[in-house]
């Protein structure tokens, strides 16, 4: 049995917008004619009009953009699975994107991949969604260079080991992780450093984020999941270092069904599933 968890303000949030969206589907639309210079409702002039019902996409946009609507006092950090859109939730950041919200801080590995079509975050960078970048590989991506460079998006640059280990510790609920990478260079600038056994190490604090954007090669109706050869990255580490994780997934079983020891990552971290995701290919 799933012991019990209180849910976090995001996800009783989330859950009345799926309550709300189910009732379009019930519930006859209405409107009033309306007049004067305050736009007033008429009384005796309620009519019905067509309905509008709102399937689980919009459930998805209206979240982003409920925050987007409530940017000034409701800003959030999203890490997002993928290493050069490889293991990236494709559907996921296509549905961000479209949602048009700003100044988001994004937790990612890089800037994305060029191509054919906009892979990984490269899409919302490209729209000038994202505020602050912290990654550790932007040079595919020649947007993320200007953008830094112009000013117009903070970056910060993390080695990719650390990265790793410090969205980690944000998901064991570790104070920080030591490391000897970046002692006597830029990226030891105002950190603390530890001297072990005679050897110099930075405290690299941990990561946690609002939301994580994952994604899975096959997960159950729990929330179990794995993800398949490359596409493992940072999908793991990440679904454990966020109050509120939404899986995007390839295939979805019912709970039970196949080896359970298939499964890599427990889904009591996972708080949505979204199917459709295609399998990765480069």
């Amino acid at each position: 049995m799933k012991k019990f968890r209180m849910p976090t303000a995001y996800t009783i949030l989330f859950l009345l917008l799926v309550l709300v969206a189910a009732a379009t589907w019930i519930i006859p639309a209405g409107a009033y004619e309306r007049a004067g210079e305050e736009d007033a409702p008429v009384a005796g002039t309620y009519h019905e009009v067509e309905r509008q019902p709102q399937g689980p996409g919009d459930v998805i946009l209206a979240s982003f953009q409920g925050f987007y609507d409530a940017v000034d006092v409701a800003l959030f950090i999203l890490m997002v699975g993928g290493f050069l859109g490889c293991g990236g939730p494709d559907k996921l950041m296509q549905a961000l994107a479209l949602s048009g919200v700003k100044d988001l801080t994004i937790i990612c590995n890089d800037g994305g991949l060029p191509g054919g079509r906009l892979l990984g975050v490269q899409e919302i960078i490209h729209n000038g969604q994202v505020k602050h970048l912290i990654a550790t590989h932007i040079g595919m991506n020649k947007e993320v260079g200007q953008m830094m460079n112009a000013g117009t998006m903070k970056v910060t640059l993390v080695p990719q080991g650390s990265l790793a280990e410090k969205i980690r510790a944000g998901g064991y609920g570790l104070g920080g992780v030591l490391t000897p990478t970046g002692v006597g260079t830029i990226i030891a600038d105002g950190k603390e450093t530890l001297t072990i056994e005679g050897r110099q190490y930075l405290l690299e604090l941990p990561l946690h984020a609002d939301f994580a954007l994952c994604r899975a090669s096959i997960c159950d109706k729990f929330g179990n999941f794995s993800c398949a050869k490359a596409t493992k990255n940072f999908n793991h580490v990440m679904a454990m270092a966020a109050d509120t994780v939404i899986l995007g997934a390839e295939k979805i079983v019912e709970i039970g069904e196949g080896d359970v020891d298939t499964f890599t990552t427990a889904g009591v971290y996972v708080n949505y599933i979204v199917g459709g995701e295609q399998p990765w290919q480069i």
